[in-house]
């Protein structure tokens, strides 16, 4: 049996202070020691059952429909188990048919990294302790030595150096771990936790805030660690690379790994304690050319370095954001960041069409085609309206001719009548600019010197009550005026940041209340409703500009004594600078804000759009009937809260004192008699999802934890779903088709419904995910997606049973689930690492 040793990552040598090894050498005399029988291989490892087998691509193909087709077992059979550490504690499932895909080696030279991925592919850092994040937290100064300590005290070896039921020496594992940059320690393994937490130093700056795997045992949001705990729950591991272009056999890649995942294993089957534990079967691939892969086995093709490139002067999507697009397994950041462009792309904001606010996506666009596009964007409708969103679109094919095609769907940019002159970016460590420079800036451009202007303008919550002068009061006083000015001459601006609403939320605001001269509630609400713009304040935007409002109406032009002077001014060339007097600034601090202008109570300041007639808010937005009514919402669907303003609630909900959330009530109690899972739900109701799922039941009586009751009361219509709280165990999933016929019924009355639990991060939000799922008919990572985006700065954070229950909704609804769990959560921890 021959072997190809060809762009192997292993044919380097690695040199650590006193380790010279060749690990590929290491690797091919141990394949070299196999007995081979049928194509069935015999490694010289104890901790093998049955070895490994090499299969083509077609049986590959066969184990990833099976793995997929299989149904995901019952929430019972894996939590808690999934929500920590793996201590031997809780007895590990297994999933028969369960598959983990593991590639082994990234793209080869001239390829881009992330191409050539099999679908619900893992990568060894999904699921192996990184060796940054153990320094990080041990402060080490010597990796070597650290990894090495680490596997001496976690791993046997036997006399002559060998890990215990191996032929793998440790200075060779320990060379391996260092080039792959990982140990032989699956995430959810608890030893290896508590080995790091007991031997870091004691001191402040050790810890990584990107290390986020060593965080308290129980949690209900782990979702770093399920691609680990998958590894442990399946039945059949395959391991894959595409490095060779011809013939793929013997693979000291993919051998690695799986030696690596065998040590693993076998310390987790140690730590569980249970001899009828069995390591799941091993798979490596072969395949004869690499063209012959069937492409029902990629997620994403194996791409070109120069697939990026943009062959036609005026085209703004490659065959690479083609490809990166189809695949909704990996780089989710990239789908947000096209999903978060589209939602806030450019629109008009006054009655004057010469003001416009957008984002850094649509000023490059606008850069790139130099200010005109012959582009007609397409819009995705929904009841006749534009829902900005690309979690609709099919997969795009790329057209080399057509190209402005894909354009067109990915992004939003309007046509518009004329250009842009004067350009404000919104960031963080920007300053105010001074009125002098901003009249030197109106000059140049009312004088025609430049064709341009762009001016910088601070972040949105950098503001505060603290920074106010007269001097600052004065420029944004005066930038307001410049605004206006410009748009009576029909000389258009462009307000921007990065994602179109966090950074340029609050001189919009403070723009549209001077020119409207509106309070800034409803300014704020005419913003939403009538020009649909997406915006965010902050606490402090929200108090600064409930102070600063007074002035700006007072300076407002739709004042009669202001529209004289500012008419007249229009006859000047260049008109005078507004200034306000000591007394006006003086008296801003005194003043207090009406309790109509006051949001600061609320996160958002409104509650959050996802859908026309869909709002996702917290308990604070339901105080609020007059907000309410405002926003035209007159359904409500309270989460495991209660309205303060329903008279009946301590009647039909038990609370304890001090909490925000009901308590649950022992049921056995009640009845004094044990709970036992019976048959299935039998019901009137004609939903199919009812009838599959269990109930709990004694003496023939239906018996839920978590029931729901429709009140009605001040012209609104309330579910109220009792008992459920956000601890990881508690469930929504039999409730889901009750919630959303209630949803339905205001749909199809063309009502509004506002969804809500405490904050609107984790049970609520469940709840609108699924309604998207089903509205929109897209599978729970777009719905997620789709959920995430619009609401806006606040993270949604459904914890894992919640994200579980969606995925197996999906599967009981629809026969089939898109995604594996363990990608799911990868994709979720993608997205949200950076905030933990």
């Amino acid at each position: 049996m021959s072997s190809s040793t060809d762009n192997h990552f292993c044919s380097k040598k690695h040199t650590s202070d006193d380790i010279d090894f060749d690990i590929e050498q290491e690797v091919l005399l141990q394949m070299k020691r196999q007995n081979s029988t049928g194509g069935k291989y015999y490694p010289d490892l104890n901790d093998i059952n049955g070895g490994f087998s090499m299969i083509g691509v077609e049986e590959a193909l066969d184990l990833l429909k099976i793995s997929i087709s299989t149904p995901l077992p019952d929430h019972q059979i894996l939590f808690p188990w999934l929500h920590s550490y793996s201590d031997g504690l809780i007895d590990k499932p297994r999933i028969d048919g369960l598959l983990t895909v593991v590639r082994s080696k990234v793209s080869p030279d001239g390829n881009i990294e992330n191409s050539g991925i099999f679908r619900s592919s893992t990568d060894p850092k999904d699921f192996f302790v990184n060796i940054n994040d153990v320094s990080n937290l041990m402060g080490s100064e010597n990796i070597s030595n650290t990894i090495k300590d680490i596997l001496l005290d976690l791993l046997t070896v036997d006399d002559n150096n060998f890990i215990e039921g191996t032929q793998i020496s440790m200075d060779c594992l320990l060379s391996t771990c260092l080039q792959l940059n990982v140990i032989p320690f699956l995430k959810s393994d608890a030893t290896i936790q508590s080995f790091i937490s007991s031997n870091k130093r004691n001191r402040v700056g050790d810890f990584s805030s990107s290390s986020v795997i060593w965080k308290q045992t129980h949690s209900f949001r782990r979702f770093d660690l399920q691609c680990a705990k998958m590894v442990e729950a399946s039945s059949k591991i395959l391991i894959y690379c595409l490095h060779a272009s011809n013939e793929h056999r013997f693979c000291s890649n993919c051998t690695t790994i799986m030696i690596l995942l065998k040590i693993s294993l076998n310390h987790l089957k140690k730590i569980y304690n249970n001899d009828s534990i069995h390591l799941p079967s091993f798979y490596i691939l072969k395949y004869s050319n690499i063209e012959n892969i069937p492409t029902e086995l990629l997620a994403i093709p194996l791409l070109h370095n120069n697939s990026p490139l943009k062959e036609n002067s005026g085209q703004l999507v490659s065959y690479l954001d083609v490809s990166a697009f189809n695949c909704w397994e990996t780089n989710l950041l990239y789908h947000e960041k096209l999903e978060m462009s589209k939602l806030s792309s450019v629109t008009n904001i006054d009655d004057t069409k010469a003001v416009w606010a957008g984002n850094i996506t649509d000023y490059d666009i606008y850069v790139f085609t130099n200010g005109y596009t012959n582009i007609k964007f397409d819009i995705t409708k929904f009841d006749e309206k534009d829902l900005k969103t690309t979690v609709t679109l099919p997969s795009l094919t790329f057209d080399e001719v057509n190209y402005n095609l894909n354009d067109s769907k990915l992004f939003g940019f309007p046509s518009i009548s004329k250009k842009w002159t004067l350009f404000i970016k919104c960031g963080e460590n920007n300053i105010i600019p001074t009125s002098d420079d901003l009249w030197l800036y109106l000059e140049a451009i009312l004088r025609g010197k430049k064709s341009t202007v762009n001016i910088e303008f601070p972040s949105s919550g950098s503001i505060g009550l603290g920074n106010l002068n007269m001097n600052s009061i004065n420029s944004i006083l005066n930038l307001c005026y410049v605004i206006h000015q410009l748009a009576k001459k029909d000389i258009s601006t462009f307000i921007y940041c990065t994602d179109g609403y966090t950074e340029n939320s609050f001189i919009i605001v403070a723009y549209l209340i001077f020119v409207w001269d509106l309070p800034i509630e409803k300014v704020l609400l005419k913003l939403h409703l009538d020009y649909e713009r997406p915006f965010f304040l902050f606490h402090s935007d929200l108090q600064v500009l409930g102070h600063l409002q007074s002035i700006l109406r007072e300076f407002s032009p739709q004042r009669e004594q202001n529209q004289k002077t500012y008419e007249a001014s229009f006859t000047e060339k260049i008109p005078s600078q507004l200034e306000i007097s000591s007394e006006m600034f003086s008296k801003i601090f005194f003043i207090k804000v009406p309790a109509s202008s006051d949001l600061t109570k609320f996160k958002g300041p409104l509650p959050s759009k996802i859908l026309p007639h869909l709002y996702l808010g917290s308990l604070e937005h339901t105080h609020s009937q007059e907000l309410l009514r405002n926003l035209g919402i007159n359904y409500i669907v309270s989460v495991g809260e209660n309205l303060s303003w329903i008279d009946d609630q301590e009647s039909t909900q038990h609370r304890a004192r001090g909490c925000s959330y009901p308590v649950r009530i022992d049921l056995k109690d009640i009845y004094d008699v044990p709970l036992r899972p019976t048959l299935f739900r039998s019901s009137t109701s004609t939903s199919s999802l009812d009838q599959q799922l269990p109930i709990y039941n004694d003496t023939n009586k239906e018996i839920e934890s978590t029931w729901s009751e429709v009140i009605e009361k001040d012209g609104f219509k309330i579910l109220r779903v009792n008992n459920i709280t956000d601890n990881g165990s508690d469930t929504l999933l039999h409730q889901f088709s009750h919630i959303l016929e209630f949803i339905d019924d205001c749909y199809k009355n063309n009502g509004k419904v506002l969804v809500h639990c405490m904050v609107g991060v984790s049970r609520s939000a469940t709840v609108c995910i699924a309604e998207c799922m089903k509205r929109l008919k897209c599978d729970v990572i777009k719905a997620y997606l789709f959920v995430r985006v619009r609401r806006l700065n606040i993270i949604i954070q459904p914890n894992l049973m919640f994200m579980y229950e969606l995925l197996r909704w999906q599967e009981l609804q629809e026969g089939r689930k898109d995604h594996e769990w363990h990608i799911l959560c990868r994709s979720i921890y993608e997205l949200n690492k950076k905030y933990l």
